[in-house]
């Protein structure tokens, strides 16, 4: 009930994104423990969209709440 768990990065993040790039750190901490610190890394490779596919994601990011097909 006591633990705390946060997700730092400096955002938002612009692709390209390199698979296996550190992109933001998870902490999590308690009363009776030293802080973790863990890497997050991506999971794949983020391709750069176009205009229209930029449009196209923030118009289902909108409806849907989210911008990606997965």
């Amino acid at each position: 009930g006591d633990m705390q768990i946060t997700v730092n990065y400096d955002g938002p993040l612009p692709a390209p994104v390199i698979g296996g790039t550190r992109v933001a750190t998870l902490t999590v901490a308690g009363p009776s423990m030293e802080p973790a610190i863990i890497p997050l890394h991506a999971a794949s490779d983020v391709e750069r969209l176009g205009f229209f596919g930029r449009i196209w994601a923030s118009a289902r990011n909108m409806i849907f709440g989210f911008a990606d097909d997965q």
